[in-house]
């Protein structure tokens, strides 16, 4: 249940205006876009250890806040902190820390078009995470909305469980591939929601 999350969580935004530059992920993907950057910031999340993730967000349509944003990474990055302890994957290697967590919200129709085409994860996408190997120290998740608050809240759970993945390198030390851990991290993010909203 969500009552297990006792633990410190704090966010320092370094600026919030919107800024000139277009992130990696737009740069590459869909330049003609117009997509807004509306928050740069940097997240301190001390949970057995301080992590800290550096973010900016984008908006094509603004169907999440850029609050709501935040709170989900930050809840989820904590959260699996925690399932991956109690499920033993080694975290102990925060190989990617310098990265920089692009974060977008699209429409569904955006996130299907050919301008992703290229990108190894089929049709009909709802979410996708991926590495940008032509910028240095650079990954991006995008998020699309539906109807169902739950649906909404298991996605970004899913695609910023990539980002963990990614980030301290589990690959490494487990055969558990990241699509697999995604996976197993998403049913355990709908049982406590679940759990949550039945407890109410």
């Amino acid at each position: 249940m969500l009552k297990a999350l006792r633990i410190l969580i704090c966010s320092s935004i370094i600026f919030s205006s919107p800024v000139v530059f277009a992130g990696a992920l737009e740069s590459l993907y869909f330049p003609n876009l117009n997509i807004v950057n509306t928050l740069n910031g940097e997240l301190e999340i001390n949970n057995h250890g301080i992590y800290n993730i550096k973010y900016e967000i984008y908006h094509e349509e603004l169907m999440f806040s850029d609050r709501y944003l935040v709170d989900k990474v930050q809840k989820n990055v904590s959260l699996l902190i925690d399932f991956s302890k109690t499920n033993h994957f080694d975290i102990s290697n925060d190989c990617r820390s310098r990265d920089i967590f692009e974060i977008y919200d699209l429409s569904v129709s955006t996130l299907n078009s050919e301008s992703f085409e290229s990108l190894p994860t089929g049709k009909n996408r709802w979410g996708l995470f991926t590495i940008l190997p032509e910028e240095e120290y650079r990954v991006a998740m995008i998020i699309t909305h539906h109807q169902s608050i739950i649906t909404n809240e298991a996605l970004i759970a899913h695609e910023v469980a990539h980002y963990f993945w990614d980030r301290f390198c589990i690959w490494r030390s487990s055969s558990v591939t990241s699509e697999e851990f995604s996976q197993r991290y998403e049913l355990y993010y709908r049982e406590l929601i679940t759990d949550s909203a039945d407890a109410r």
